[in-house]
């Protein structure tokens, strides 16, 4: 219990406190309530951001430091929540603090409700796993690690691989400084941040929803849409697509804040946090804020008005100077990371095939199952109307519609290409848009029910119960999310890794299962992948795909030794002179047989002259190499 609450204590440290206390420093003490959705994007993009200048200033930051900031924001926020109480008082009665649809405390206590419901259903989804999903799990754990060590962003991701660091960084010191605060190793970590991340998006949904529909009731419909019905972004964990949801976290508020900025332009308090959130979500990920700008044009375009050209022309320019600031702050940032994304950001003309090398990524096949779930399905199915009448009518939900047509020109595969845009990458983002207008379709129907009724306390009941139905149909549907497929490690290999870190010798090298990936690059195929990170001890191929991020030619150079070195690992087909030659060449001391498996089989080693087991749980299996070439001679 004492580990439990001290998780929690952390997660809160984490992702709410850092955003109330730049929340209460915008707010003064009088009705005006921080919203719980904004003091988590608050505290995404502010750390975020604390952490590049911490940098820049050569300043670690450790656990003492974060437990003493953590002590000084409770006691801002203790005073600011005691200064709202006296104001509270003072305007009794309390009729003064309702607004129009669902009042502030049934709201709060519903939405209360949605996110511990979610909270409960990402953990029991990632209930069988005993690390993080899937490939990219691994280089996010592999930066949460580095990070924990050096205090601050590294240069480079040694002493894994001589690569240079300019990948996005915000999940990854989020979830440094919860490890820290939570006494957490890095794996953990990420598996137990990354679902509280997940239930978060209901927060900032709602918070979205209920700026563009003007109405409580839909945000809280598409809190529950996000969080049970939709297949994303409860998949993410299938991925360990971790950073893209720490993106759309933060997306959705931001995009909510410039709404307010667009319809309030003369209160400051609004356009400073956009400014904090524009700067934080570059951090954050660099495709979700390629996607913030495009809802920036998309709101500078169509977004509702009075007073004609003139009054957009001056809520646009208001958008451009707090998104400017925004921008302004991330520059030293930049300035490192443009160099080396010259790769990875352009437009071509023609085939995917052609840019990429390879056969067209992703296929139609491969869009299809990613759309085709129930849940989907009745999301568009409700979303439909919405989308119709915010067109016809010219509602505020319209933005929502045009910003999904630009990124739909800017993801579609032919006849051209902008990268980093891409289709597959839409469509599971897309439940941002789907959500809030299949809420406002929910409302679009209960106030049918209410005309047809005559009777709108008749259609609030119905109204809730169909959305009560809907979560209990999407919570059963989705308790067991996690692609099979997607699991490289069990719990059988995280007891073998942990033996390895206290039973091998430091030296020791690992000839581990490697898989071809994407882009001519190679991964692991089973739980000794992990070995690096949890073993302590080095393999034949670096932790995570990241190797292939350096694109100067010494980067090719080594990116195609990899390539060389993991060629012939897999072409390895038992104890032969292959095998022995291999073994010489890369200085490999040990094998690692996982549960998930591979090529390599235990019975090419277990008869082999010089190798001997010295470790074997439940499919996995650990051999040591005791003789050079001359011990070649056994059966295999």
């Amino acid at each position: 219990m004492a580990s439990g609450i001290r998780i929690a204590g952390a997660a809160v440290a984490v992702l709410w406190l850092p955003g109330q206390v730049i929340a209460e420093a915008l707010h003064r003490c009088d009705r005006h309530r921080p919203d719980l959705a904004t003091s988590v994007g608050l505290s995404v993009a502010g750390i975020s951001l604390l952490a590049l200048y911490a940098t820049l200033a050569h300043v670690r930051i450790g656990y003492r430091d974060l437990a003493v900031a953590g002590l000084l924001g409770s006691l801002v926020v203790g005073f600011g929540i005691g200064g709202r109480s006296l104001a509270f008082f003072r305007r009794w009665p309390v009729g003064q603090w309702r607004h129009k649809g669902v009042g502030y405390r049934s709201g709060v206590m519903a939405m209360g409700l949605v996110f511990v419901a979610t909270l409960t259903l990402r953990f029991l989804q990632v209930r069988d796993l005993a690390l993080p999903a899937w490939v990219d799990s691994l280089h996010h754990t592999l930066i949460v690690q580095i990070i924990r060590d050096q205090g601050q962003l590294p240069d480079t991701w040694q002493p894994y691989m001589p690569v240079p660091f300019y990948y996005h960084f915000g999940f990854h010191v989020l979830t440094a400084a919860f490890a820290e605060l939570a006494d957490l190793p890095s794996p953990r970590a990420v598996l137990v941040l990354g679902q509280v991340l997940n239930a978060a998006v209901v927060l900032s949904i709602y918070r979205l929803g209920a700026e563009i529909g003007g109405r409580r009731e839909v945000g809280i419909a598409a809190a529950v849409l996000t969080g049970f019905v939709s297949q994303m972004p409860a998949y993410y964990a299938s991925w360990g697509r971790y950073t893209l949801l720490t993106g759309m976290v933060l997306l959705p508020i931001a995009m909510a804040t410039a709404l307010a900025v667009w319809r309030h332009p003369h209160q400051r308090r609004n356009g400073l946090q956009l400014a904090l959130m524009t700067g934080g979500i570059v951090l954050v990920h660099y495709l979700a804020a390629a996607y913030f700008l495009g809802f920036l044009l998309a709101l500078a375009l169509v977004g509702p008005v009075e007073g004609g050209n003139r009054g957009r022309w001056h809520r646009g320019l208001g958008l451009l100077a707090w998104g400017g600031l925004g921008g302004a702050m991330v520059v030293p940032w930049l300035l490192r990371v443009v160099p080396h994304v010259s790769a990875f950001a352009r437009v071509h003309w023609g085939s995917a095939g052609a840019l990429a090398g390879q056969a067209a990524f992703p296929t139609l096949e491969y869009l299809w199952n990613l759309v085709n779930h129930p849940g989907n399905w009745v999301i568009l199915l409700l979303a439909a109307p919405a989308v119709g009448a915010s067109l016809i009518a010219r509602r505020p939900s319209r933005v929502l519609v045009v910003w999904v047509g630009i990124l739909a020109l800017l993801s579609t595969e032919w006849p051209w290409q902008v990268r980093p845009f891409r289709a597959d990458l839409l469509v599971i983002t897309l439940f941002v848009a789907e959500n809030v207008l299949a809420a406002e379709g929910l409302f679009m129907l209960r106030r049918w029910v209410s005309r047809i009724t005559r009777s709108p306390r008749l259609s609030r009941y119905l109204w809730c119960f169909g959305l009560a139905a809907l979560g209990a149909w999407g919570f059963s549907g989705t308790r067991s999310i996690i692609n099979p497929v997607t699991v490289l490690a069990t719990a059988e290999d995280v007891k073998a890794l942990e033996w390895i870190a206290g039973n091998v010798p430091p030296g020791a090298k690992f000839l581990i299962n490697v898989e071809p990936w994407a882009y001519g690059l190679y991964r692991g195929s089973d739980g000794g992948w992990w070995i690096p990170l949890i073993g302590h001890r080095a393999t034949i191929l670096p932790p995570g795909v990241a190797y292939g991020q350096r694109v100067d030619a010494e980067g090719q150079r080594y990116i195609l030794e990899v390539k060389r070195v993991a060629e012939q690992a897999r072409a390895i087909e038992g104890c032969t002179t292959t095998f022995w030659q291999f073994v010489r060449e890369q200085s490999v001391t040990h094998i690692y047989i996982g549960a998930k498996g591979g090529r390599l089989q235990p019975r090419w080693f277990d008869t082999c002259a010089g190798v001997r087991r010295v470790y074997m749980g439940n499919d996995v299996h650990i051999y040591a190499i005791e003789k050079g070439e001359e011990g070649s001679h056994g059966a295999h």
